[in-house]
């Protein structure tokens, strides 16, 4: 596979004035980001809300005799908020961190994949890791406090790793083993994100195969179906231990897919993506802005890419 060349932009600046500001930028940033942080570990112990949050404990806590759901997400956090005592400050620690590290995992691999090609080094590498993970703790800021993970902070923590993880893929050569298992961490991510919230791991298929059409051009077809076949390998795996640790987990899923579907009977999956957008853009228009300012600051960088090739060596 080759990645196209057009509209490839460097993270490299050529205004030698403007480079002296991203130091200063970056320190901002990570202050910003750390008193943020400061202050949601401080809240950790404080507060409790009782429709929602409530919910999500039950699930957590009781999640092996609970027997209707749209969601596996008691599945996947229940036995790590059972490691913990079920202690909920440490729990809900422990959300933020998660959310923190998956938008850096994403962050970096993007990085990665623009500079896997020779390219000058740029003052902003430290700065756009801050800024994805500063726009990730707007997940907190739509109800204004600090709550245990849910299904939605797993499905936006797996949506975020399995597009690092495709990154990654991308990035992928010389050895076939390195390619093979970063597909099948790829599947694994992705089964996740659906068992968390099948929506948006319905929507993350679509998405990503769109940025796969966008990214690659003239793809190897015996690359593409090992990527395929492992990916599908590492659903699988999940879809096992799932199953094991829980027999109608197929029938969960399937509710969560009705459940979705039923927002609109007329066209249920364009309104349920139509809502979604709409909703998450709604919410996080200020993480929205950020990323627009960061674009609009790499929008006068320059980089030389050739045509790599994405598959086994």
């Amino acid at each position: 596979m080759t990645i196209r060349r057009r509209g490839m932009r460097s993270l490299a600046s050529s205004n030698t004035g403007g480079e002296r500001l991203w130091p200063v930028l970056r320190i901002l940033c990570w202050l910003s980001l750390l008193a943020t942080l400061s202050i949601f570990v401080w809240l950790s112990p404080r507060g409790f809300e009782f429709t929602d949050e409530s919910f999500y404990l039950l699930s957590l806590s009781w999640w092996r005799d609970i027997t209707t759901s749209v969601s596996l997400v008691g599945l996947v956090l229940g036995p790590i908020f059972q490691l913990i005592s079920e202690d909920i400050a440490l729990f809900r620690v422990i959300g933020i961190f998660l959310l923190l590290g998956s938008g850096a995992w994403m962050a970096m691999a993007a990085l990665h994949f623009i500079g896997s090609v020779e390219r000058r080094e740029s003052k902003l590498d430290g700065l756009i890791p801050v800024v994805v993970m500063a726009a990730a703790t707007l997940y907190y800021s739509t109800f204004n406090v600090l709550r245990v993970p849910s299904y939605n902070l797993l499905a936006v923590c797996t949506l975020m790793l399995s597009t690092g993880s495709l990154f990654r893929l991308l990035t992928a050569r010389s050895r076939a083993h390195q390619f093979m298992l970063r597909a099948v961490e790829y599947g694994v991510f992705v089964s996740l994100c659906a068992a968390g919230k099948i929506s948006t791991g319905v929507m993350l298929g679509i998405f990503h195969l769109c940025a796969f059409a966008v990214l690659v051009e003239k793809p190897r077809m015996k690359a593409l179906l090992s990527a395929v076949l492992c990916a599908i390998l590492g659903c699988c795996l999940v879809a096992a231990a799932l199953l094991l640790a829980r027999h109608d987990a197929i029938e969960v899923l399937l509710n969560g897919l009705s459940f979705w579907s039923a927002q609109d009977p007329r066209s249920p999956l364009l309104n349920s993506l139509r809502w979604d957008l709409q909703r998450q853009v709604a919410r996080h228009w200020q993480g929205l802005l950020m990323v627009l300012v960061v674009r609009q600051a790499c929008a006068s960088c320059e980089i030389r890419h050739r045509d790599r090739c994405i598959a086994p060596g």
